[in-house]
C-alpha cells in the first residue's frame, strides 16, 4: 500500500473496468467502492501503530486527502458506496487524528459531515422500519456508518439517534432465534461489519451495549462452524454468498466477547494458516463475482484488535443441526479433510434480497471432493440448484420460501423432510431480470423431499420426491445434480445411473435412480450454449452456465414421478455396494449390502423413510 500513488485518485485500479455500473470504469457509478478506502486508510492506520512506522500514517492521510479532493459525496453511487466511504474517513480520523495537521483534520471532518449528511437525509427504503428492510446488510452498514460519523464529530446527537434507532432495529431481526443470518454468510459477515463497530465504539463511549440486545447474538458464528467444508478452507456456498467470510471480524469480535472456542476453532479452519491464510484480511470468491479481496472493507485490523489470543480453540463434538428458519446441516467428524458433509434448505428468508430459487435443495461433499454443490451468487434460479423442474420451470426467485417437516438424528442417520409447495406457485415477479418467468406455471398440490444421510465408510443419500400439480395432470419432471466443474460424469442411460469421478482424489459418487424404472431419461446436459438470463453485471463468459457447474438430469413425464434416487460416496479402489429393491414408489425396501459384510434395509414410502444396519458377525 505504500507504493499506491493516490493521484488522481482511483478505485478502479484494484477492480478493472467490469465493475463499475456503467461499464467504463468510473468508480463513483459503482456502488461497492468505498470499501477500498475504508481498507486503505484503515489498515494503513493500525500498521502504523503496530510497527511505530510514521510512513504508514503518512500514506493514510495522503490517500484521504486525494480521495476529498477526488469527488464530492453526492457524487458517489448510492448508498453503499457513501456508507463504505463514510466508515472509512470515520475510522482514518480516528486512527489518524493524533498525525494530522489542523487543514488535514478540517478536510476530513467536512467530508464526513458531507457523507454522514446524506446518510442522515436518506428517505429510501433502507429507513424505513419494514420486516424486508430490518433484516438485511444495507441497513446496518448505512446506519453504523452514520453512527461512527457522529462519535468522531461528536456534536451530532441527532445522527447519533438515528443511527442507534435503526442499527437497533437490524441487530434484533436480521437472525432467526437459532442464530442463523438468512442472507448467507458473506452478507451477515458484511452486516456485522457495519454494526460491529458502531456498537463497540459506542459502548466505549456511553456504557450502552447494543448487541447485547439480540439474545441470540452468541449463535451467529454457528452458521459458519456448520456450513464448514471437510477441508476445512471453504464453506458451502448458499444464496447469494461465496465460500469465503468476506469480512469476517464481526464474527471475531462474537467469538472474543462470548468466548465461543467451538467457533474460533472452525475459523482458524477457514481462514488460518491451514485454511485461506487470509485471517479474515478477505480472499477472492471465485464462485461469487470474482470480487478481489479489496471488496470486503477493513477487516484484518478489527480481526488484532478484537481477538483473544487466549481463548484456545476447540473442535465441535455435535455431528447434525437444525436452523429453525429451515437449514439442516450433517456431518460424520470434524477435522478431517475426507469426512462428508450434507446440507439442506427449506425455509424462509427473513430479507428476501437474496434469496435463491432453492426451497428442498441439497449438497453433498464427501473424501474430499465437492459431489453436488451450491453454485454460489449469480445463478438464482431453480435451474441452478440440486431441486426439481415441473414443464422446465422452477420455484419463483426472493419469494419461495419452504419449511422442514421433520428432521430426526441417529447414531449413524439423520433424516429430514422438507416442504417446497408454496415456493412452486406465488405470483411471480416479473421485475426480476435474473430469472425465466412462466405467468403460466402449474400451481403444485404437493412438494414434498425426503433426504436420508448415512454416515460410514461409503458415506449415502437417499433421496425421495412426492411432487405433483393439484389438478394431477400429466407434467414433465427434471430432476436435478449439479456438481464441481473439475468433476466428470459417466452416465449409463440404460441402467438409470451416472457416476462422479471427483477432480481433487479421483473419489467417486455413483448416483442410482431406483424409481421411476421406465419412462426415464438420464443425461449430462449440454451447458456449452446455456446462459443465464440477462444480467448487466456479469459479462457474457461469466453468464454461461458451463462456468459454474456441471448438470445431471434424470426426465420423466407422469402425474407424480415418485423419484427416488441414491447417491453413494466412495473411494476410486473400493467396491460398490451391491443395490437391490422391492415394491414400488408407494413402498419399497432398499438393501445395500456392502464388501465388509455389513447391510443397510430402507423402508420408504411417500410420506416416511425408516432405516436399519446389520452388522456382520
Amino acid at each position: 500500500m505504500l507504493e499506491y500513488r493516490p493521484e488522481p485518485y482511483a478505485y478502479m485500479a484494484d477492480y478493472g473496468p467490469n465493475y463499475a455500473h456503467d461499464g467504463n470504469g468510473d468508480w463513483k457509478k459503482s456502488g461497492i467502492l468505498g470499501r477500498v478506502l475504508e481498507k486503505r486508510v484503515g489498515t494503513l492506520g493500525i500498521a502504523g501503530y503496530l510497527s511505530g512506522d510514521r510512513r504508514y500514517f503518512d500514506k493514510a492521510i495522503e490517500i484521504m486527502m486525494a480521495s476529498a479532493e477526488a469527488s464530492d459525496p453526492d457524487e458517489w453511487y448510492g448508498h453503499l458506496q457513501r456508507a463504505d466511504g463514510a466508515r472509512g474517513y470515520a475510522i482514518g480520523y480516528d486512527l489518524l487524528d493524533p498525525y494530522m495537521n489542523d487543514h488535514e483534520r478540517s478536510i476530513v471532518r467536512k467530508e464526513i459531515d458531507k457523507v454522514a449528511s446524506l446518510l442522515y437525509d436518506y428517505n429510501g427504503v433502507w429507513s424505513k422500519s419494514l420486516p424486508d428492510a430490518n433484516s438485511q446488510n444495507h441497513t446496518a452498514v448505512h446506519y453504523g456508518a452514520l453512527g461512527l460519523c457522529a462519535l468522531v464529530l461528536g456534536d451530532k446527537p441527532e445522527w447519533q439517534a438515528l443511527a442507534t434507532k435503526r442499527t437497533q432495529a437490524y441487530i434484533g431481526h436480521f437472525i432467526d432465534d437459532t442464530g442463523y443470518g438468512t442472507e448467507g454468510m458473506d452478507y451477515t459477515n458484511y452486516g456485522l461489519l457495519g454494526v460491529v463497530p458502531y456498537a463497540v465504539a459506542l459502548q466505549r463511549k456511553t456504557g450502552v451495549d447494543l448487541l447485547a440486545e439480540q439474545p441470540g447474538m452468541h449463535l451467529v458464528p454457528d452458521q459458519m462452524i456448520w456450513k464448514m467444508q471437510p477441508w476445512g478452507n471453504e464453506v458451502i456456498a448458499m444464496n447469494d454468498a461465496p465460500t469465503t467470510l468476506g469480512s469476517s471480524a464481526g464474527l471475531m469480535y462474537l467469538i472474543s466477547h462470548y468466548q465461543l472456542r467451538e467457533a474460533l476453532w472452525a475459523w482458524l479452519q477457514i481462514e488460518g494458516e491451514e485454511g485461506g491464510g487470509s485471517f479474515g484480511g478477505g480472499r477472492k470468491n471465485e464462485r461469487a463475482d470474482n470480487r478481489p479481496p479489496m471488496g470486503d472493507g477493513l477487516s484484518l485490523p478489527f480481526v488484532l484488535l478484537w481477538g483473544d489470543s487466549k481463548l484456545e480453540p476447540r473442535a465441535p463434538t455435535e455431528l447434525s443441526h437444525h436452523f429453525s428458519s429451515g437449514r439442516v446441516f450433517m456431518r460424520d467428524r470434524w477435522g478431517d479433510p475426507l469426512g462428508s458433509l450434507v446440507s439442506f434448505t427449506s425455509g424462509i428468508d427473513y430479507h428476501h434480497a437474496h434469496n435463491h430459487s432453492d426451497e428442498n435443495a441439497f449438497t453433498f461433499s464427501a473424501l474430499g471432493e465437492e459431489f453436488a454443490l451450491d453454485p454460489g451468487r449469480y445463478p438464482k434460479s431453480t435451474r441452478s440448484h440440486n431441486a426439481i423442474l415441473v414443464n422446465g420451470m422452477g420455484q419463483i426467485n426472493n419469494d419461495s420460501q419452504g419449511r422442514i417437516l421433520d428432521y430426526k438424528e441417529s447414531d449413524i442417520a439423520v433424516y429430514v423432510k422438507g416442504d417446497a409447495k408454496e415456493a412452486y406457485t406465488p405470483a411471480p415477479d416479473i421485475s426480476d431480470q435474473d430469472l425465466e418467468v412462466d405467468t403460466n406455471l402449474p400451481r403444485l398440490g404437493i412438494a414434498e423431499r425426503q433426504l436420508l444421510y448415512v454416515r460410514g465408510e461409503q458415506p449415502y443419500l437417499l433421496i425421495v420426491d412426492n411432487i405433483q400439480t393439484e389438478d394431477e395432470a400429466v407434467n414433465e419432471y427434471t430432476w436435478l445434480l449439479h456438481t464441481d466443474n473439475g468433476n466428470a460424469f459417466q452416465v449409463f442411460p440404460k441402467e438409470l445411473r451416472a457416476r462422479i469421478v471427483g477432480s481433487k482424489r479421483g473419489a467417486l459418487c455413483d448416483v442410482n435412480f431406483l424409481w421411476p424404472k421406465d419412462n426415464v431419461v438420464v443425461e449430462e446436459s449440454d451447458l456449452s450454449n446455456a446462459f443465464l438470463p440477462e444480467n448487466k453485471k456479469m459479462s457474457t463468459i461469466g453468464r454461461l452456465l458451463a462456468n459454474h457447474y456441471k448438470e445431471l438430469t434424470a426426465t420423466t413425464t407422469a402425474k407424480n414421478p415418485h423419484f427416488i434416487a441414491l447417491l453413494v460416496a466412495r473411494e476410486g479402489d473400493s467396491v460398490e455396494p451391491v443395490i437391490t429393491t422391492e415394491g414400488d414408489a408407494k413402498k419399497m425396501e432398499v438393501h445395500l449390502k456392502f464388501s465388509n459384510g455389513a447391510t443397510d434395509t430402507i423402508h420408504v414410502t411417500p410420506e416416511r423413510i425408516t432405516f436399519n444396519r446389520a452388522l456382520p458377525r
